[in-house]
């Protein structure tokens, strides 16, 4: 699907009981299929273990198709979200080899991706990793596992991206390391830049953006209170200038993304989302919980002295 992205508008909240609903039903199908695919996938898997790239094809084919079924079929019927436009990729070839570097603003981000990238590695948190359905596809898939803030965890990430990259395959970042927590990009982790300059790839900076947080580390982001509409969009891949270093090669492509945000975030809820927005709520809620600390009277430590 690929249209051009139009402004918000008015668009008419949900009624609370089909918010309820269609929340529901997306979160316990979610949940479930989870945990069908943890206990029906390795055993599957098993019977292909003397076949081992026909088993990864299948693997990567399965998850591919729950990740399609999910996202662009299960909660569009629920009115989660509509795609407005998905664009750029049709300019990578399918044998084109690339590290995509993403925003990350929600949950869904990996598996909107998953179903467009084909014949690519994904670099996740070992906090993912260590859940059981992650831990499967590792096992199966061309996930690399990687704990920030471990260096033998870094250094072995960095090798297996170097492996894979140096295999064709194409790799997936999300740069700013977590989700979020509003309009602003975090920081980008110099890694996929690095690779990009020792390897000589390209780098594609991808945008995933929906009109309002969903699935995000703000408030009331599990449960959108009307339709969505989402844009996934690649920009122009991007190469390494003369002498350029990691650093500076992933501040400019944070700055590309930033430009691309802003204009998706005009007219929409994110607006409201600035950081300093964000930070003042945060000091509200904080001088909230003290000044209701303050008011609550404090225990009677005398009876329970010795």
């Amino acid at each position: 699907m690929s249209s051009a992205h139009s402004g918000s508008g008015i668009k008419r909240q949900r009624p609370l009981r089909g918010i309820i609903i269609s929340c529901t039903l997306g979160y316990l199908f979610y949940l479930g299929s989870n945990l069908l695919f943890m206990v029906l996938f390795p055993p599957f898997m098993l019977l292909f273990m003397f076949n081992r790239p026909l088993q990864h094809r299948i693997a990567g084919e399965v998850f591919r198709g729950f990740c399609r079924f999910l996202t662009r079929v299960y909660l569009p019927a629920l009115n989660v979200y509509s795609i407005v436009e998905q664009s750029g990729f049709e300019k990578i070839s399918s044998r084109e080899q690339t590290i995509y570097v993403a925003n990350h603003r929600s949950r869904m981000d990996g598996p909107m991706l998953l179903p467009l990238l084909a014949n690519c590695s994904v670099l996740i948190k070992s906090t993912y990793a260590r859940m059981p359905l992650y831990s499967n596809m590792i096992r199966y898939l061309d996930f690399i596992s990687v704990d920030p803030h471990s260096i033998d965890s870094l250094a072995d990430a960095t090798r297996e991206c170097r492996e894979s990259i140096a295999s064709g395959k194409s790799l997936l970042i999300f740069p700013e390391g977590t989700r979020s927590r509003s309009k602003r990009l975090n920081v980008f982790k110099d890694l996929a830049f690095r690779l990009a300059i020792e390897s000589g790839t390209t780098v594609t900076p991808v945008i995933v953006h929906t009109d309002r947080p969903f699935m995000g580390k703000i408030r009331g982001s599990l449960f959108p209170a009307r339709k969505m509409s989402m844009v996934i969009r690649a920009l122009d891949s991007q190469r390494p200038l003369p002498g350029e270093r990691p650093s500076g090669f992933a501040d400019r492509i944070r700055t590309l993304m930033t430009r691309t945000l802003c204009e998706l975030d005009r007219g929409t809820m994110w607006e409201d989302l600035s950081p300093r927005t964000v930070e003042t709520r945060k000091k509200r809620r904080d001088a909230s919980g003290v000044l209701k600390k303050k008011n609550t009277p404090e225990p009677d430590v005398t009876t329970y002295k010795e």
